[in-house]
């Protein structure tokens, strides 16, 4: 097998992504993996995104680089952004646009992950 991971290989498949959990906190961010998607969570103060973001796209870079060297590819168009937080924190954020390894990624309102629906300040379970 030249490329991916062969099903039923969890263990396999832990060893060889355990070096991305060193990459995402080398920026002193958190990862969370579940089956084949990982999310990147950082938290900080709604007056300091700017500075969040120019944190989270050095993280996404470097993140990039390990999978280029690894094989599997980051794929920047499946990627989503969401600031979480009450609506008084969420009306200070002005950032909605990031820019993403040549890739302008909206700000979403509300996503799905794997069980659980967020929106914005909330979660609903499914």
């Amino acid at each position: 097998m030249l490329f991916g991971v062969p099903q039923g290989s969890v263990l396999l498949y832990v060893l060889y992504t355990a070096e991305l959990f060193d990459v995402v906190a080398r920026h002193q961010l958190l990862l969370h993996m579940y089956a084949h998607d990982c999310q990147v969570y950082v938290s900080a103060p709604a007056n300091n995104a700017a500075a969040t973001v120019v944190r989270l796209t050095a993280c996404i870079a470097d993140i990039n680089d390990w999978m280029k060297a690894s094989r599997p590819r980051l794929n920047p168009t499946k990627t989503q952004i969401m600031w979480l937080g009450t609506s008084q924190q969420l009306e200070k954020i002005i950032v909605r646009d990031v820019l993403l390894l040549s890739t302008v990624v909206t700000v979403v309102d509300s996503a799905r992950n794997t069980l659980v629906d967020v929106d914005g300040g909330s979660y609903r379970s499914r």
